[in-house]
């Protein structure tokens, strides 16, 4: 008689990992917060090991760096800067726009089929924008399912990589500011709408000028946010998020 396969659950150097990785992106450890191994190994009742390995795979992701000068290294959370932001912003957009000009590969009924989604993923995103008592996370992955639909469409595997690479960076910003933004998002909806349109018609020069324009003028909004607000609020996680 057989039995159902087992599943193995993840390593606990991928579980480490993961969690750390959610709690920096949701800015629940803020940017500039110390890494120590031996705290967090604690926190997570794990042997130092998983912990270092999560470490090193975030700094190569850019989310953590090395600070201080001294014999031992130390870790950090990295800062979130305009600099930052706009680089990041302007790259997603880049590999947005070129995943977006596989749209011409498509024959018409699928970019109606794909526009459509995308009519219905924007309105989701509109209604959630006016919520007032809108949850950060959930608002902003109305968000991100804009943009991920049209790039699991249109991109080759190659550039869904590269953007999946480059997602959790940009998403830190969104939620590290997600109080605020503000709830005009009235200009972003119109960006959208012409992403759609240009996706409708088919031609890659003008999705990917659509893309980019739409990375191009979020990263001068929420720059203004950032330049003006403070992150003091934040990194509040609790013990409970790494046991």
């Amino acid at each position: 008689m057989k039995t159902a396969a087992s599943h193995p659950g993840p390593s606990p150097q991928q579980d480490v990992y993961a969690r750390l990785r959610a709690l920096i992106v949701a800015g629940r450890i803020a940017p500039g917060s110390r890494l120590v191994e031996v705290e967090l190994a604690h926190r997570m009742a794990v042997s130092r090991t998983p912990v270092r390995e999560a470490i090193r795979r975030l700094a190569h992701e850019g989310l953590a760096q090395v600070v201080g000068a001294g014999a031992r290294t130390q870790m950090a959370v990295a800062p979130a800067t305009v600099a930052d932001l706009i680089d990041l912003f302007a790259i997603i957009g880049a590999l947005e726009g070129v995943a977006g000009r596989g749209v011409e590969r498509l024959a018409a009924a699928e970019r109606r089929l794909l526009a459509r989604d995308l009519t219905a993923l924007n309105a989701r995103f509109s209604k959630r924008a006016k919520d007032r008592t809108r949850d950060p996370e959930r608002f902003f992955d109305s968000h991100d399912a804009f943009h991920a639909r049209f790039v699991e469409r249109c991109a080759s595997d190659r550039l869904r990589q590269l953007i999946g690479a480059v997602r959790p960076q940009v998403k830190r910003y969104e939620l590290l500011y997600a109080t605020a933004v503000g709830s005009d998002f009235s200009s972003s909806l119109g960006e959208h709408r012409r992403i759609i349109s240009a996706m409708k018609s088919g031609t890659a020069d003008q999705v990917e000028r659509a893309v980019r324009l739409n990375w191009s003028n979020s990263a001068a909004r929420l720059s203004a946010v950032l330049a003006s607000a403070a992150v003091g609020a934040l990194g509040s996680y609790r013990s409970s998020d790494l046991a």
